[in-house]
């Protein structure tokens, strides 16, 4: 909260703004920017909230309502400023609405803010963990699979590079941290697309979240290195991974498909299958080396400046870049 308006703020309300980071993307980090708006549904009724500065502005039969953030001992409760009968209190998944005197039943969230995912997975290792996040819970086993918690889904609070979710179970508070940064699996040496940190307990648990597959996929990927070389001068390779298990793209002079493994531990390709046009020596020879050592590869990482690397079997390397 930006100039002098954050020194008046009450300890109480501190502890609003904490909770309000549960409830809307960004948290108290992006509050000068409207946030994604909200739904509730209140029994048979719906509600929609949305964020602006220390603001809520929420709609409801046709009506809408501004509200102020006020001090409470737990939770985030704003109040209508000329009307303390109406006001929206939430405490974690839950809340609370009373509008010009008439309450409403508990309200429960029925939409998925930005930032939120839908299923999420994430391993670490010594000692072994788990995190999921999807069917409304957020489930996290230690401890070689000796520990096991599982709590409402919380809502996610975005930030630059990545997204947090904080929930408790038993009074104890659970963090999960998700940055938008590639992590190789410390058991495998596989690459996945997010860096995942999770404090529960008295531990900090690092690991990696989501699928390999992810980083594959999408645009083509444009080979810069072949075995540590430059390719030859008006050549291209390329590698799309394609949702069907195939890969392809060009092997310098012709075109080429084969079929791809992806496990948690290696990726393999398959023999390729190529057109037959010809080209000039060097590029004919690229191509067989590339061919060659496409079907050699055995596991994958991608660096943090996003390059892809295919590892071969002899320890030839293929380095590629989304154009």
């Amino acid at each position: 909260m930006p100039g002098a308006e954050s020194d008046v703020i009450t300890a109480a309300v501190r502890l609003a703004l904490i909770v309000l980071c549960a409830i809307v993307p960004g948290g108290a980090s992006t509050l000068a920017q409207p946030s994604v708006p909200r739904e509730f549904t209140c029994g048979t009724e719906r509600v929609a909230v949305t964020i602006e500065g220390t603001t809520l502005r929420l709609s409801a039969g046709g009506a809408t309502y501004a509200m102020r953030l006020v001090p409470v001992a737990s939770g985030a409760r704003f109040e209508a400023e000329d009307d303390p009968s109406t006001w929206f209190w939430t405490r974690g998944s839950v809340a609370s609405v009373r509008l010009q005197g008439r309450g409403y039943p508990e309200c429960t969230a029925t939409t998925v803010a930005a930032g939120d995912v839908g299923t999420f997975h994430a391993v670490g290792h010594e000692p072994g963990w788990r995190l999921d996040l999807g069917e409304g819970h957020l489930t996290l086993v230690t401890d070689y699979g000796q520990t096991k918690v599982s709590v409402p889904m919380p809502f996610a609070e975005a930030f630059a590079g990545g997204r947090r979710y904080i929930a408790s179970s038993a009074g104890r508070p659970i963090t999960a941290t998700i940055l938008d940064r590639p992590c190789g699996d410390s058991a495998t040496g596989m690459p996945r697309p997010f860096t995942v940190r999770v404090e529960f307990a008295g531990q900090t648990l690092r690991g990696c979240g989501g699928e390999t597959a992810a980083l594959l996929g999408g645009e083509p990927w444009v080979v810069g290195s072949l075995g540590g070389e430059a390719p030859v001068r008006g050549s291209r390779m390329t590698l799309a991974f394609g949702d069907d298990g195939r890969v392809a793209g060009s092997a310098s002079c012709n075109s080429y498909s084969a079929a791809y493994t992806l496990t948690a531990e290696a990726l393999t390709v398959g023999p390729a299958v190529a057109t037959r046009k010809a080209c000039a020596p060097a590029v004919m020879k690229q191509e067989a080396a590339f061919l060659a050592m496409l079907g050699a590869v055995q596991r994958i990482e991608v660096t943090e400046d996003g390059t892809l690397v295919l590892h071969a079997a002899d320890g030839q390397r293929v380095e590629a870049r989304r154009e």
